[in-house]
């Protein structure tokens, strides 16, 4: 009897170490990391959720450099406006607002970069299989995935049009 259990706790273990290869996050839930990191070039390596976090903060890290820079671009485009008309004023308060909001979203990612890497050497807290809820988790990380694509999708596109202005831009330097 005890080893037809170790058995199966062998092949439980087994899964959940090749289900966390391919869902990082599910290891963070399951109890076991095996993660890698820029740092380990490809190496696998135990690592604990507080760790695992602290290596995602780049992602926040960045949300926040981006939402910075446009913040500055807005403020630029109301100083360009200006407020001589009542349009002007206007669309000049508007932008200066939106900086705002968007210099709040930067320092909230912010924010979550430092709680991501103070969990660096946070000590491996037990987690219990069997309340862990692998359907729900399922679900979660699909659409997890699918926001994740649509966003980088959109980055994209942004980046693109971006990119079309700032070569417009440079074409119209030529002609003058």
């Amino acid at each position: 009897m005890v080893s037809w259990f170790r058995r199966i706790q062998t092949r439980r273990r087994r899964l959940i170490q090749a289900m966390a290869l391919v869902f990082p996050v599910w290891a963070c839930s399951a109890g076991i990391h095996q993660v890698s990191s820029p740092a380990s070039k490809g190496e696998s390596s135990m690592a604990t959720c507080g760790t695992e976090l602290a290596e995602d903060a780049v992602v926040p890290e960045r949300l926040a450099l981006l939402m910075q820079h446009v913040a500055e671009n807005m403020e630029a485009h109301a100083r360009w406006v200006g407020t001589r008309t009542v349009e002007a004023q206007a669309e000049h308060d508007c932008l200066l607002k939106l900086a705002a909001d968007y210099r709040r979203i930067a320092a909230a990612a912010t924010q979550a970069v430092s709680t991501m890497r103070g969990m660096r050497n946070l000590k491996p807290a037990p987690h219990d299989p069997a309340l862990w809820d692998r359907q729900a988790f399922t679900q979660w990380m699909r659409k997890k995935i699918d926001i994740q694509r649509a966003f980088a999708h959109l980055i994209l596109e942004h980046t693109e049009t971006s990119e079309r202005i700032l070569a417009g831009e440079s074409a119209a330097d030529l002609e003058r």
